[in-house]
């Protein structure tokens, strides 16, 4: 604005000002000029004359804003007024500009010519070429020169069209008279023509000195403009526009769940009108298709989304009983859907059973269909195309023994009479049509004639129709129906019963209140219909759920709890799911996936993507108590405090995600107890102790699992049963994991972990002289968690005793220990390094304090140490380095949890070849696996199809891969293992770096089979050559690779041993022998 008054009162000093243009203020009823009154008597003061003659200002749009209130101080210093709405033509101020942000006024005339001096201010019509409504200003002109006179100054047009060069040069004359610049860097030349050429040479255009440039497109006011007269660029220009502001409030409303509506809305008044700008004059020249342009820019945006369900139909408005009992049994395959069957060998095959809750002595035989009903102790018997529908919790005996016609359809209807809400009940036969006359000769009721009809029951055409019988006197309007009795109220099915041949009397039929099925159809509450078969379709739900999970049964949950959290039924489901944990004590898997499913409904209460990652720490402190209570093993009481707590965590969903975080801990506790009863299958024997200072040294292989990890962790393998292929390995012809224990005469525990390579290992010692020492040894960052771990898995004391540790020291063992351990695998190898460590160190303490064990009992013992570690795992990293050799190990889907280890027999020949085929790389990856068995278990437990099916796979492949061995093909073996490392992606998706899967891709020429070791993520890649002895070629090949860093390639022996002692004097440890336990 400053500016625009410098320029002004420049151009006061030559004449008078007319400013024109878009000054984006919005002035409302704010004046624009000097009240004259008064200031006459102002000495010095010379008003100006003009404000005398000004009529009032008029303006639609009362909107101020900043630029409005400087605009107007602008007016009120220069002595300057505004035209819109104060002459004719534009009396009432109407709006210059209308988009999608509403209406204003922005664009004026200002000037300080005498009003007189214009004739008329119009605004016209807005067109499609731009938001902005064409203003025109009509001057009278017999104080202008006749050279320079313009009728009509437009604003908003400012490009010139000009067929002849005079034409420019009256462009710059004016521009010279009036100061005025044409901005030469936005001014070309377009000559039209229906094949455009090259122009320049042809054209000569100039304006004053400057030569023109000649275009063959233009954009003029947003629109792209060719010379051929096409707009098919402008068409692609507007879509990509469009596309770019889609994208962009999908960017900004990402975290939201808009509903479909509000996204049709924003596509309508957003979206719509940039495809379609302009389209008012390129409609008529180019063929638009807007259909196309919405596929394009709405639906491959998937925010409407189309998904196929298989089998699915949509069921309206059928002409007959018999295609509507055609449409529910012809069509599909399945016969009980959405339904909650409590005794499953009651319902007859042939039957169907549809969103219905069937309990008690049920009997449904063949032909039957029952649908929205739920039922129980009732027996219906027909042959085909019996039907109940909508039937209110019925526990009714009277039809338990009667057998119904074939064809007949009872339904339960929900009626308001008058201020009575009546459950009533219906029934007429499948070929009966209901709009034909009682005289015709089609016309029939239970698909009975009407005449067979009066004979069985006695009842007149009078009782139905009344006296005067019309055109009306059909099925529809017969009032057959006894609904209420008015001195003992609702009539039930009886009425129904009755006239299907049940027990009953004429005079009970015909003295309660009796409806017509229009009647009925007429007075039907259908909104509380609706919600009667929403609440059933929700109950049948819960009961399938409860069902689910005491039946260890693979069904699908997740969509169900996402279905009860949309609609407001978590309540009643959390109710249900609470109270199946709290009773589940016997079977503490059962109450560990029900936890699990409560911190899924949580989940998709908080909303998908929103509140955070449902991995995380669940360590707050006001779950402690619910957690103690199940440490403790009192699972109802901890079920109880946890639904205490829950309470409070509900309002936000960054709340809920924690309470699910907190649900997904106490499933996690519940859990390890479970795997916990695999201790009762190790046997510890006594013998005697070795003297004092004498080590007992044990060494280990590592492990390969060439198929069927996975499936032997905790839940999938107690509910659903694993089977592992693995071999000890040698690497570098070293077996790098180990322990030594030895007591000495201090009453303490001295245990001392080293890890890496032994030029670059390091050590960390802890010395423990109190019990609270070891306090720590459930959490596995402490300092030497792993090896307090095996001091109180192997009862060298006992934290929780009264006595103190020297005491308990010196009283056992007549002193204290000393614990070592060390591998030289780095740290996240993937070749089962802490499993097979923890292994090491108890056999060492077992020996070291006189006490005898088997390897399947240190299996077990592991298993037992890992779950108060609380790292939990499976079982086929013990397996592998405690047993020697390629061994095919198994456990039942069951608790107590056993595991069964069948070392294969294979020829010595073929285990030659397979060691000199395999390699090993470390990828210079560390493992990353923090998140990464509570993200698998937590699939597990929601049963997605996908993970189910890997499971299968994954025994069925581990099965093959034995068999391979059996058979001693290196191709077959090959082939087992790429298939287990695909598995192993689908189980735990994103545990293949980018560099990793390059550096795989370059050695697959090479090899037969290839995979990360374990859970993958890291670590050690191991291959099966094609050639024998590749080692110095596998390193060439990868040096050449640049993305993968620092790797190195490493030789496999097969060690058919597992873990062996050392022992070793205290007077000459360069004295050892090696025994296989």
């Amino acid at each position: 604005m400053h500016n625009i008054h410098t320029e002004t009162s420049h151009f006061q000093t030559q004449g008078n000002v007319l400013l024109c243009g878009d000054f984006n203020a919005r002035t409302g009823s704010e004046p624009d000029n000097i009240d004259p009154k008064g200031n006459e008597y102002v000495f010095g003061h010379n008003p100006l004359s003009l404000t005398k003659n000004l009529p009032p200002r008029n303006n639609l749009d009362q909107t101020v804003n900043k630029n409005g209130r400087e605009l107007v101080h602008l007016c009120r210093a220069s002595g300057l007024y505004i035209l819109n709405g104060r002459i004719r033509g534009d009396s009432l101020g109407r709006f210059t500009c209308c988009s999608a942000l509403g209406a204003s006024v922005v664009d004026y005339a200002i000037t300080d010519m005498d009003p007189s001096s214009f004739s008329a201010f119009t605004v016209k019509q807005q067109t499609p070429l731009s938001d902005h409504n064409q203003t025109n200003i009509y001057i009278k002109t017999h104080n202008i020169p006749e050279q320079n006179r313009l009728e009509t100054c437009k604003m908003h047009q400012t490009t010139w069209c000009c067929c002849h060069p005079l034409h420019l040069d009256l462009l710059e004359n004016y521009c010279q008279n009036w100061a005025l610049a044409v901005n030469l860097t936005k001014t070309n030349i377009m000559v039209f023509q229906k094949k455009p050429r090259c122009q320049e040479h042809r054209h000569q255009f100039s304006l004053g000195s400057t030569a023109l440039e000649h275009t063959m497109q233009y954009t003029y006011l947003g629109l792209v403009i060719t010379a051929s007269g096409s707009f098919s660029m402008a068409v692609n220009a507007l879509k990509d526009k469009a596309r770019r502001t889609l994208y962009a409030i999908k960017k900004k409303f990402q975290n939201i769940d808009l509903p479909i509506p509000i996204w049709c809305k924003i596509f309508d008044s957003v979206i719509q009108p940039i495809a379609l700008y302009g389209s008012a004059v390129y409609r008529c020249t180019w063929s638009f298709d807007t259909n196309s342009l919405i596929h394009d820019v709405l639906y491959l945006e998937q925010i409407l989304t189309t998904v196929y369900i298989p089998e699915g139909r949509y069921d309206y408005l059928t002409q007959s009983g018999r295609e509507h009992v055609i449409r529910l049994t012809e069509s599909g395959s399945e016969t009980v859907i959405l339904s909650h069957i409590q005794d499953v060998q009651s319902v007859s095959e042939g039957s169907w059973v549809i969103n219905s809750v069937l309990e008690g002595d049920v009997r449904v035989s063949a032909g039957a269909v029952v649908q929205h009903c739920h039922l129980q102790v009732w027996r219906i018997l027909a042959n085909l195309g019996q039907i109940l529908t909508n039937s209110y919790r019925l526990s009714c005996f009277t039809l338990k023994y009667a057998t119904l016609w074939n064809d007949i359809i009872v339904q339960g209807h929900r009626v308001m009479l008058g201020e009575l809400k009546l459950q009533v009940y219906t029934a007429f036969g499948a070929h009966d049509n209901l709009e034909a006359h009682a005289d015709d000769v089609t016309a029939s009721f239970l698909n009975q004639k009407w005449s067979e009809f009066y004979s069985r029951t006695g009842i007149q055409p009078l009782d139905l129709w009344g006296p005067e019988r019309t055109e009306s006197c059909c099925l529809l309007d017969a009032r057959l129906f006894p609904v209420f009795m008015p001195r003992s109220g609702p009539v039930g099915l009886e009425g129904v019963c009755w006239l299907l041949g049940g027990a009953g009397a004429l005079d009970s039929w015909k003295e309660p209140w009796r409806l017509s099925l229009r009647d009925i159809l007429i007075l039907t509450d259908q909104q509380t219909e609706l919600r009667w078969r929403e609440e059933l379709f929700f109950s049948v739900g819960r009961r399938r759920a409860v069902d689910t999970l005491q039946g260890h049964t693979d069904l699908n949950l997740l969509p169900f709890f996402r279905a009860a959290a949309l609609a407001g039924q978590q309540e009643a489901l959390l109710q249900a799911l609470d109270s199946v944990a709290a009773n589940s004590s016997v079977d503490l898997g059962v109450a560990a996936r029900c936890l699990a499913c409560i911190a899924d409904v949580l989940g998709c209460l908080a909303g998908e993507g929103k509140g955070g990652l449902r991995s995380g720490p669940a360590a707050n402190p006001s779950w402690a108590p619910a957690f103690k209570f199940l440490e403790d093993g009192n699972l109802p009481a901890g079920v109880q405090e946890l639904v205490n707590q829950r309470k409070h965590w509900l309002s936000r969903p960054d709340l809920l995600v924690r309470a699910a975080r907190h649900y997904e801990g106490a499933g996690q506790i519940l859990l390890r107890k479970a795997v916990m009863s695999a201790r009762q299958f190790v046997f510890i024997g006594r013998g005697e102790m070795p003297p004092m200072g004498e080590w007992q040294e044990v060494e280990c292989p590592a492990r390969l699992d060439l198929s069927g990890g996975w499936s032997d962790t905790p839940p999938i393998v107690f509910e659903h049963g694993g089977l592992v292929v693995n071999v000890a390995i040698k690497v570098d012809g070293k077996r790098p994991i180990g322990a030594r224990v030895r007591r000495v005469p201090e009453p303490h525990l001295l245990l001392v972990s080293t890890s890496g390579e032994p030029a670059y290992s390091f050590s960390t010692e802890t010395l423990c002289e109190d019990l609270t020492d070891l306090e720590d040894y459930c959490q596995p960052h402490a300092p030497g968690a792993l090896l307090k771990a095996v001091c109180v898995c192997s009862e060298l004391v006992c934290v929780s005793s009264p006595v103190s540790l020297k005491e308990q020291l010196l009283q056992r063992w007549a002193g204290g220990l000393e614990i070592h351990s060390w591998s030289s695998l780095p740290h996240g190898s993937g070749l089962g390094t802490s499993s097979i460590l923890a292994g090491a160190a108890l056999a060492a303490v077992y020996r070291c304090t006189g006490r005898s064990f088997d390897t399947n009992s240190l299996i077990h013992d592991v298993l037992y140490l890992e779950q108060i570690l609380t790292t939990g795992g499976g079982w086929q990293d013990q397996v592998g380095g405690l047993f020697g050799g390629v061994k095919l190990a198994r456990s039942a889907a069951q608790l107590p949890l056993r595991v069964e280890v069948e070392q294969l027999s294979l020829t010595q020949d073929f285990l030659s070849v397979l060691q000199q085929h395999l390699l090993l790389v470390y990828t210079g990856k560390t493992r990353l696996a923090r998140n990464l068995l509570q993200d698998v278990v937590r699939s597990w437990y929601a049963r997605s199809p996908s993970i189910i099916q890997n499971v299968e796979q994954l025994v069925t492949n581990a099965e093959e891969c034995a068999e391979a061995c059996r058979e001693g093909s290196l191709l077959r073996l090959g082939r087992c293992m790429d298939t287990y490392w695909q598995q192993k992606k689908l189980m735990a998706p994103g545990c293949e770096p980018t560099a990793v899967r390059s550096m795989m891709n370059t050695l697959q020429p090479l090899s037969l089979g290839q995979s990360l070791a374990g859970a993958g993520g890291g670590g050690f890649l191991f291959l099966l050559t094609r050639e024998p002895q590749q080692k110095e070629t596998v390193t060439e090949i990868l040096r050449n690779i640049q993305v993968i860093g620092s790797f190195s390639v490493h030789s496999v022996d097969l060690d058919m041993d597992g873990i062996s002692v050392l022992q070793k004097s205290s007077e000459h440890p360069e004295q050892q022998q090696m025994t296989q336990i």
